[in-house]
């Protein structure tokens, strides 16, 4: 931190963006004291852009929907008329199946922050590891794992473990490039780490954006359902480029629960 006209300010403006600086002068003992509080306002913030992230959500799944009603209710009819010609009817049932896809596609960002069933228990670290290698038994991965149990949703995790090592793949350069999953603990958290040696994150800001997707055929939502999923565990995820190597690293942190002594 530093001063500038008497008051306080972080440097650094990535810290600047989630900290609030709050200061006031006060007198004790006949001595002149200034204090200075930093308050972290990431969840509050994170919580204004998801409100307004529903909001934009539920107007275009409101608009989108009362257009695709009529639309797929009227070319079913046509299908089913016995007037409509053959090569009519194969038209008209791909714009009844789409607009059924399109129509599922809205309902899952209509959800996408809604609260999630997370159903902790305790796992051997072993567990996940062993899914995930066979899962990706093909792919060039190093699992290393300084704990023995965690506290979660296994099932929940394990998706979210699919998504970021998939993401780590799809951003390799090459298919021989290594990808390494650690377990570890820190200061009674649980720190899970995904590094690869890829073409790097191009536009770190917008990637908890929803509908954003650096990728042709990505959707957008799996990064953001990944950081609600660890959110409702009480952990967070993020991701940034790898300092001195190339790549990125997305990291989970999660919080340490002892296992009850059998």
């Amino acid at each position: 931190m530093c001063i500038s006209q008497h008051q306080w300010q972080l440097q650094d403006k990535d810290q600047h963006a989630n900290w609030q600086v709050s200061q006031s002068n006060f007198l004790k003992d006949n001595q002149q004291y200034h204090l200075v509080v930093l308050t972290n306002i990431t969840q509050a913030i994170r919580k204004t852009q998801q409100e307004s992230w529903l909001q934009i959500i539920r107007v275009l799944s409101h608009e989108i929907h009362n257009s695709l009603t009529p639309i797929k209710s009227l070319a079913q009819s046509l299908v089913e008329m016995e007037s409509t010609e053959s090569r009519s009817k194969t038209a008209l049932e791909v714009i009844v199946k789409r607009s059924k896809s399109l129509g599922e596609f809205v309902n899952r960002y209509a959800n996408l922050y809604q609260n999630i069933t997370v159903s902790p228990v305790f796992i051997p670290c072993s567990q996940l590891t062993k899914q995930l290698t066979t899962l990706f038994e093909r792919k060039s991965l190093t699992i290393r794992s300084d704990i023995s149990s965690m506290f979660v949703d296994p099932v929940l995790l394990e998706q979210v473990m699919i998504n970021l090592i998939k993401n780590a793949i799809e951003a390799s350069i090459n298919t021989l490039e290594q990808i390494d999953i650690h377990f570890s603990q820190k200061a009674n958290k649980i720190h899970i780490t995904v590094s690869d040696s890829g073409r790097g994150i191009a536009n770190s800001e917008n990637i908890f954006v929803p509908f954003y997707s650096t990728k042709e055929d990505g959707s957008g939502i799996g990064l953001v359902l990944s950081r609600n999923i660890i959110e409702q565990h009480g952990g967070s995820l993020s991701l940034c480029n790898n300092e001195n190597n190339p790549g990125a690293t997305a990291k989970i942190i999660l919080p340490m629960k002892e296992a009850p002594i059998e």
